[in-house]
């Protein structure tokens, strides 16, 4: 059951990062209902950092991406090139982010795999809120590195538990990784306003 739901996951994920690079809102939709599915196997997995994370891709990415008229727009993404308040706030984000889920994953829930599922999760979140709410071109580095640690989370996930839904979850982030690579690739992330910025 756990391995249908997860292939039913990753086709509304895919989805949702197509409509992302594409700068559509109803991404916030698709994004959401793959969230609630990955929120389940996660939690039954013993990733608990990526239940959580799933749950703030609702708050600070689907939502947003539904109700932020700015970002479904023309309007060119913003950059952190020249920018100080994005170079001071991202790094700040991550290591409140980052203390707050390992000590959630080591001292409330003593999870199996806190190091790479409070990474992977860090990455999750701080991504999400500099793709919907500051709009960074910068965002899908961000969405690079979060993915591969997802792939070396669940890896190690199905080594020590061989359960095939962390087998799924696997191969899914790595699609997901080439697939999100695509963004580099599309004018309306990557190209150079910053001397309108």
């Amino acid at each position: 059951m756990y391995s249908i739901l997860s292939l039913v996951g990753a086709v509304f994920g895919f989805l949702s990062v197509v409509l992302i690079v594409n700068r559509n809102s109803s991404a916030g939709y698709v994004g959401i209902v793959s969230a609630i599915i990955y929120m389940f196997i996660s939690w039954r997995l013993g990733n608990y950092s990526d239940t959580v994370l799933n749950i703030l891709f609702i708050v600070f990415l689907n939502l947003p991406l539904i109700f932020n008229r700015k970002y479904s727009s023309d309007r060119e993404p913003n950059s952190i090139k020249n920018r100080l308040f994005y170079k001071v706030v991202l790094p700040f984000e991550f290591v409140v982010i980052y203390i707050s889920l390992f000590w959630l994953e080591t001292v409330v829930l003593n999870a199996p795999r806190p190091i790479f599922s409070v990474l992977a999760a860090t990455l999750g979140i701080v991504a999400s809120i500099s793709t919907s709410i500051y709009v960074l071109k910068e965002s899908f580095f961000i969405w690079g590195a979060q993915n591969i640690f997802q792939v070396i989370l669940f890896s190690i996930t199905y080594y020590q538990t061989r359960d095939s839904t962390a087998l799924i979850m696997t191969v899914t982030y790595i699609l997901y990784t080439i697939n999100a690579s695509t963004a580099f690739f599309n004018g309306k992330w990557f190209v150079d306003n910053s001397k309108v910025l």
